[in-house]
């Protein structure tokens, strides 16, 4: 009977330390998630960012393309 409280006592003990250890490690990853799904808003707000600079920059680019084709257009009207 000794034996078996004994043993009954050990197993409560393994049960509780690993219910404590999963515990812990539910927080970790709990806490990891909540991280990436920060990082990961942050990596949209970013992304979002740089496609907007792009569109600002393609925007640019054909407004110079068209200016500089006018220019063009008119020294070649001027030479002849």
């Amino acid at each position: 009977m000794k034996n078996d409280d004994d043993f009954l006592n050990e197993r409560q003990k393994e049960v509780e330390n690993e219910r404590k250890r999963l515990s812990e490690q539910f927080i970790m990853l709990k806490n990891s998630i909540a991280q990436t799904e920060n990082e990961s808003n942050r990596m949209d707000i970013e992304k979002a960012s740089v496609e907007e600079k792009m569109n600002v920059l393609e925007k640019s680019i054909m407004s110079l393309h068209t200016k500089t084709k006018q220019i063009r257009d008119d020294i070649i009207n001027h030479a002849s």
